[in-house]
């Protein structure tokens, strides 16, 4: 609920190793508050991949609140699998360095 501005943000060069989507930014604090990303370029076999994420200002650093991964990976008659990933942080502790 909380404003934010919105970029969509791609690599100059489409590679799998690149990633592009969007990101929203708080205007204020200039932290990251959410991201979602997928590759430039997707290698052979890998039909989606879409990484989601929200963060927080925690001590002046953007940390996870929430984590989502969606993975499908098709090669013709050897596999076609579907994997989902969720993951939720709610205790952050800043420990002695």
């Amino acid at each position: 609920g909380k404003p934010a501005a919105a970029y969509k943000i791609r690599p100059e060069k489409s590679k799998k190793e690149y990633w592009q989507g969007r990101v929203w930014i708080d205007p204020v604090q200039g932290a990251i508050m959410a991201v979602d990303m997928e590759p430039a370029k997707r290698p052979f076999g890998l039909r989606s991949m879409n990484i989601k994420a929200r963060y927080f200002d925690f001590d002046g650093r953007d940390m996870p609140t929430r984590m989502d991964m969606k993975l499908e990976v098709k090669v013709p008659l050897i596999v076609h699998k579907k994997i989902q990933v969720e993951m939720r942080f709610s205790e952050f502790e800043k420990l002695a360095e």
